[in-house]
């Protein structure tokens, strides 16, 4: 919930001091459309922006979650009290909505990773190991000296950003 209004809050500031408010640049016809749609469809939803209509989970992810910070920043939110609770919230959210679907889960962050069935660690460009997130750790590998030092460096669960690919 916290993580719901801290979105909210920061997007609404971010849209309400813009140059051109969104308001002024898309008729209410299709925010009308998309706030049935997001509530029909959750992130299954294509949600209009900036002249096209784009899937929810990818434009939020990085398009308006920066803008809500942006916004949170605006009013003096700082970054270490909301990034870590918000994004694991998030995170939650959207591993869930993709349950048993084919799902690309690209992060340069390790928190959540648990909860996949394959994971590919890339280094420099290249597969450098692949298996599941016990297997990695078991192995003494790569993966496992990431997960230790993320352990170390970052108490809070981390960012990841999820991505649906199409049937």
């Amino acid at each position: 919930m916290t993580a719901n209004a801290a979105f909210y809050v920061g997007l609404v500031r971010t849209l309400a001091e813009a140059d051109r408010p969104l308001w002024t640049t898309t008729p209410f016809a299709l925010i009308n459309r998309d706030l049935h749609a997001a509530a029909r469809l959750g992130l299954a939803a294509a949600l209009h922006w900036d002249g096209a209509d784009h899937a929810a989970a990818p434009l939020i992810l990085d398009v308006l979650l920066p803008l809500a910070a942006d916004g949170l920043d605006s009013w003096g939110v700082a970054a270490a009290h909301r990034d870590p609770p918000t994004a694991a919230a998030l995170a939650r959210d959207l591993l869930a909505a993709t349950a048993g679907r084919t799902t690309l889960h690209i992060t340069h962050r390790l928190t959540g990773l648990a909860a996949v069935d394959e994971v590919l660690v890339f280094h420099a460009g290249r597969v450098v190991e692949r298996g599941t997130h016990a297997e990695l750790l078991r192995n003494g590998s790569r993966y496992r000296e990431l997960w230790e030092r993320e352990r170390v460096t970052d108490p809070h669960p981390p960012h990841d950003r999820t991505r649906t690919l199409p049937r």
